[in-house]
C-alpha cells in the first residue's frame, strides 16, 4: 500500500506527527491467509522529518513524546517500522543549547513485546563528522518499562574543534584533528553504568 504526500498523526488525531513524502505499508500476507488478520509487516516513511529534543532537565522527546512515556509494544500491529531518505533534527537545550540536522537519515525500528531495537545511519553537518551510525537496544524490566539500555556508536571523521560545541562537553581544550571513533553505553535504571570508547586519530594538535 503506497500514500503520497502522507501526513501521521497522533493516536488520537489531534496532532500531526509526521510529514512524508511518500508512506509504503507491506502487509503479511500469512496472517491473512492463516487467521484472517490484518497485520503489517513492514511501514516505511521516505522523506520525513523527525524532531528529537532534550530540555533542560536533560529529558529527552521525541515527536514531542517524552521517551519517559514509551511503552513497550505488547503485540505490535506492524512488526518494523523504517525512516528512510529523512532528515534528523535534534535540539538540545542543555548548557546553551544547540541544534543539529542530520540529513540522509535511515532509522529502522524492531523488535518485540520484550525488547525493542533502534538503528540508524546519518550525515551530520560537516563540521562535526562525516558518517554517524549506531544501534539501541533495550529490555523490559519487572515493571513493565525499558530499563536496561545497551547503544553503539561509530563517528567517521569526527572532528575535535567542534567537540566544544556539544552541551556538557565546553571544558575540553581547543584541538585540531579527526577521529574514526566507536562508543559504547549501558544504562540501567536511567543511570549510566559503562562507557567504553575505541578511536584512530589524524592530525591531531592543540589549536
Amino acid at each position: 500500500i503506497l500514500l503520497r504526500d502522507a501526513s501521521i498523526l497522533s493516536a488520537d488525531g489531534s496532532s500531526e506527527l509526521l510529514q512524508a513524502d511518500t508512506a509504503r505499508v507491506s502487509l503479511d500476507v500469512s496472517e491473512l491467509i492463516l487467521s484472517w488478520q490484518i497485520k503489517g509487516d513492514l511501514f516505511t516513511v521516505d522523506g520525513a522529518q523527525l524532531d528529537i529534543r532534550r530540555d533542560n532537565s536533560g529529558e529527552i522527546f521525541i515527536l514531542g513524546i517524552p521517551v519517559s512515556d514509551i511503552k513497550p509494544r505488547g503485540e505490535a500491529l506492524l512488526a518494523d517500522i523504517r525512516l528512510s531518505d529523512g532528515r534528523v533534527v535534534f535540539r538540545d537545550e542543555m548548557d546553551g543549547g544547540v541544534t543539529w540536522v542530520f540529513q540522509d537519515a535511515e532509522v529502522d525500528l524492531s523488535g518485540s513485546n520484550r525488547e525493542l531495537r533502534l538503528d540508524v545511519s546519518l550525515t551530520p553537518p560537516d563540521e562535526l563528522a562525516q558518517k554517524v551510525t549506531g544501534w539501541a537496544s533495550g529490555t523490559v524490566n519487572e515493571a513493565g518499562l525499558y530499563s536496561a539500555w545497551r547503544m553503539f556508536a561509530w563517528f567517521d571523521g569526527l572532528q575535535f574543534s567542534k567537540l566544544p560545541r556539544v552541551p556538557g562537553l565546553q571544558a575540553l581544550p581547543d584541538l585540531a584533528g579527526r577521529a574514526d571513533m566507536r562508543v559504547w553505553l549501558d544504562v540501567d535504571g536511567g543511570e549510566l553504568v559503562r562507557v567504553s570508547t575505541e578511536a584512530e586519530a589524524r592530525g591531531v594538535a592543540l589549536a
